[in-house]
């Protein structure tokens, strides 16, 4: 298991304001591109399976990079 925080500044960590739910809104643009992820706030959690494989592994994270890219531009 693993978390992604969203920060609006990486370099002082400013956080979202709760009423945007970034971490719902990344966990939705995921969905439409077949992952689902769990929104906790802020953060999003990642839960693959032990056995997954490289393949699955790079898949998942490539969408959840590209969600998080387009969500936050």
């Amino acid at each position: 298991m693993a978390g992604i925080e969203l920060v609006k500044d990486k370099g002082t960590k400013e956080p979202y304001a709760w009423e945007e739910k970034m971490g719902w809104q990344v966990a939705y643009s995921a969905r439409d591109n077949g992952v689902i992820i769990r929104p906790l706030g802020n953060v999003v959690v990642i839960m693959p399976p032990l056995n997954i494989c490289l393949d699955d592994l790079r898949r998942l994270l490539d969408v959840i990079r590209d969600a998080i890219i387009m969500v936050t531009r």
